[in-house]
């Protein structure tokens, strides 16, 4: 699977499907860029019980831990986003999330002087 950033293909795991989400998450060795595996481990069947708020054996309580130590580790994939996107929009232009779970990196993005909305199709995640 390639990065959509850079294009390199070389990545290590971070999280195993399941853990935090339904699908692997990645991280790029090049370019450091968290993201999700969608070509490999964790069916698509599988995410459909975290899309309706499942927790496959996992406690509420323990699967946010989870997602909160998940949001930790991206503070340094939002400081590479900003400045890779951010020469080239410019500061305080107007960014749209969709998929934004709970907003941390628009909440990253609004606190480096961007003007931030979100979009977030999953209810377990938009409540």
């Amino acid at each position: 699977m390639k990065c959509i950033v850079c294009d390199s293909d070389s990545h290590e795991v971070l999280f195993k499907a399941g853990q935090v989400q339904p699908k692997e998450v990645l991280r790029c060795r090049q370019c450091s860029l968290m993201f999700l595996n969608t070509e490999g481990a964790g069916a698509p069947e599988a995410a459909s019980g975290f899309e309706e708020g499942g927790s496959h054996g996992i406690s509420r309580a323990d699967l946010a831990k989870q997602y909160v130590e998940k949001q930790r580790r991206q503070i340094e994939d939002y400081k590479h986003i900003l400045d890779f996107v951010g020469p080239k929009i410019g500061n305080g232009a107007r960014v749209l999330e969709v998929g934004c779970n709970i907003g941390a990196f628009l909440d990253y993005l609004r606190q480096a002087g961007f003007q931030v909305a979100g979009i977030e199709p999953a209810p377990w995640w938009a409540k």
